[in-house]
């Protein structure tokens, strides 16, 4: 595809390279995305909800049927999906360190340079739907918490353009 971004195509080519041109190889990366998202949503549920929360929100999550079959088809939304993930929780993670409900290491800077990154990498992936879908969510939120400034620290939106610009 010309209009998509590059990311998802390097991610393909590395694994094809690895383990030679096959349907598993092309395959893989949709997997591995998927996995990696279902690890994250068990990490946060798990921190959140407790391991019973974080049991029904993985198994719930991996059951569903687009996951099964962006999971198991050679195309973007797994990586975006995964990507997009990241960036809630990481918002979700500063605005409540912001507001003082848990003190753990990195502080709200740190997540929220994450979640920034990982919009920079999913706009990499499938373009400026990665930037837009997390910020809609996580712009009335932080407002809503009073913590508005947990997501516009400067080191992110400066770190989303730099991993964005060269390509």
């Amino acid at each position: 595809y010309l209009d998509k971004p590059v990311l998802y195509f390097a991610v393909s080519a590395a694994i094809i390279e690895l383990l030679g041109p096959s349907e598993l190889a092309a395959r893989l990366p949709s997997l591995f995305f998927t996995l990696g998202t279902l690890g994250i949503l068990g990490w946060f549920a798990r921190k959140w909800f407790g391991a019973e929360g974080a049991w029904v929100a993985v198994i719930a999550t991996a059951t569903s049927p687009l996951t099964l079959g962006f999971a198991r088809t050679a195309i973007f939304d797994s990586a975006l999906t995964f990507f997009v993930v990241v960036a809630l929780v990481g918002f979700y993670e500063a605005v409540e360190r912001q507001n003082g409900r848990t003190a753990e290491r990195p502080s709200a800077w740190g997540w929220a340079a994450l979640a920034w990154a990982a919009m920079g990498l999913g706009i990499l992936t499938k373009g400026p739907i990665a930037l837009a879908l997390p910020l809609l969510v996580a712009l009335p939120y932080a407002w809503l918490r009073g913590s508005s400034r947990a997501i516009w620290q400067p080191a992110g939106p400066l770190l989303c353009i730099a991993l964005v610009l060269p390509w």
